[in-house]
């Protein structure tokens, strides 16, 4: 078969896969996203939360080009819609892995099986949220980098430029990565330059890592600090350099799962490829570029300290698994056992990609425990929304307010901290220990209604107390409290 029907039929195989085992599943923050998308057009960017019936918050918008986009994607084509929109830009990201490495000279196998493996291993991580132009942004990031200290392409350096600008507008929650990415090669040139200028000799330096004092570094370092400026180009403003830090300051980190280390209980595949890198690099006469070994040891250590950078790792160590994959089969192919090794492996990806795909299509967008509608028209069709002060349960908030019902509380963490908003004080803490503190926080606030999981400490002790149930499905109840009529 001629190289481009081979490269056609595996992008045509990437484009099934991904069909095949993105999850038809929304979590809540498709919700949000929505009616955020709903306000912009509505409002404007006028920096005001219209969701939580805790009045005058302040909202910063920190995707708010991604949510407006998402927002008339629905109006126009509802869930499907968003549904192959969020599939489309899984699509790229398999196809860019697949096709970038392959323009970096690799073989068609390593390629395609780089690309395989990564689109398997992150498909759990595959939701409409705006992290997934960001997967795709970082990935081309490092290549353009590569290719102008290459080369000293410029247009490479335009697309340098432009990048930043886009998250600028995307995501500003992770603008300050894209500079990080640019730490791996700068430290390679500043290790080579400190090694000429002091004579310094390693046995292990000199036979298993390649280190290069490339001029080209600081060219692309003068340039750093303009696409830093290139944040500017946003109608969020100095929001786009303020926001993380104060995330970080904040304490919502403490609480949410994406936010937590990672586990081998929850994420084996993360715990194999950093044993397949160590492994690689010590026991095989492999040469490593310094900045590879940096970049890797930076996105394990980021992913230890929270799951959310798992699929970083994924995403941005992709070139140098593929080097690890191409080089394993020119070590494998002349043993004997080669073809029964590749059987064995095909069989394996094919029998996940089954399971997976089997789990997928039996799917729903709008799982009942994110999703409780049934609960959401009890409320609208025997209340006016404008007299209830409802405590909700952290996962159904976007929910809430997607279908307009004013919420304590939703899935935009980082809105409820003092940092952001320096009236509610220690609200966030207070909530996410509410089964120690709903007494006080419901005086507080003056609840007069809470939907409660039927699972949580908190149904058990409303119960225990005597709270007057007024609804009960499955999955929650809704409590009568009145504190607010008090």
């Amino acid at each position: 078969m001629k190289g481009k029907y081979k490269i056609t039929l595996i992008i045509l195989i990437l484009i099934l896969l991904c069909i095949l085992i993105i999850p038809r599943f929304f979590n809540g923050d498709i919700f949000y996203s929505i009616k955020v998308g709903e306000w912009i057009d509505k409002y404007g960017l006028d920096f005001k939360d219209h969701a939580s019936w805790i009045s005058n918050l302040t909202y910063t918008y920190p995707h708010w080009l991604f949510d407006f986009i998402v927002y008339k994607i629905y109006f126009l084509f509802s869930y499907d819609g968003i549904f192959i929109f969020y599939l489309f830009f899984y699509i790229i990201l398999s196809v860019l892995i697949f096709t970038l490495n392959y323009k970096r000279k690799k073989s068609i196998i390593s390629s395609f099986l780089t690309a395989l493996i990564v689109t398997i291993c992150i498909s759990s991580f595959a939701l409409p949220r705006a992290q997934i132009i960001s997967y795709i942004l970082f990935l081309i990031e490092i290549y353009l980098i590569e290719s102008y200290l290459e080369n000293k392409n410029k247009k490479s350096l335009i697309f340098l430029f432009i990048i930043p600008l886009i998250l600028a507008n995307i995501h500003i929650g992770i603008y300050y990565f894209y500079f990080v990415l640019f730490l791996p090669y700068i430290c390679e040139y500043f290790i080579a330059v400190f090694k000429r200028k002091y004579n310094i000799n390693s046995n292990f330096l000199n036979k298993n890592l390649i280190l290069k004092e490339n001029k080209n570094v600081l060219s692309l370092l003068y340039f750093i600090p303009f696409m830093f400026l290139m944040g500017l180009i946003s109608p969020l403003g100095l929001n786009v350099f303020s926001y993380y830090p104060k995330a970080l300051l904040g304490n919502s980190f403490n609480y949410i799962f994406e936010y937590s280390p990672i586990t081998i209980d929850h994420f084996l595949s993360f715990f194999i490829f950093l044993i397949i890198y160590i492994f690689y690099l010590l026991c095989f006469n492999a040469k490593y570029k310094i900045s590879n070994v940096f970049l890797v040891c930076g996105l394990v250590i980021m992913s230890f300290m929270q799951v959310r950078n798992y699929p970083l790792f994924l995403v941005c160590s992709s070139f140098i698994f593929c080097n690890i994959i191409e080089n394993l089969i020119n070590i494998l192919r002349p043993l004997k056992k080669y073809f029964c090794f590749s059987i064995i492996f095909l069989i394996l990806i094919i029998l996940n990609v089954i399971d997976l795909a089997y789990y997928r299509m039996s799917e729903k967008y709008c799982n009942d425990t994110v999703a409780p509608k049934n609960i959401v028209k009890y409320i609208k069709d025997n209340y006016n929304l404008s007299d209830i002060r409802l405590y909700n349960e952290y996962d159904i908030g976007s929910f809430l307010m997607f279908n307009d019902i004013p919420v304590m509380i939703d899935s935009r963490a980082e809105l409820y901290t003092k940092e952001f908003n320096s009236k509610l004080d220690n609200f966030f803490d207070e909530y996410m220990n509410i089964e120690l503190t709903y007494e006080l926080l419901f005086e507080k606030y003056r609840v007069t209604h809470a939907i409660v999981d039927n699972d949580s400490i908190l149904f058990k002790e409303l119960s225990d107390k005597g709270y007057n149930v007024i609804y009960h499905d499955k999955f929650y109840s809704l409590f009568e409290i009145l504190v607010g009529e008090n």
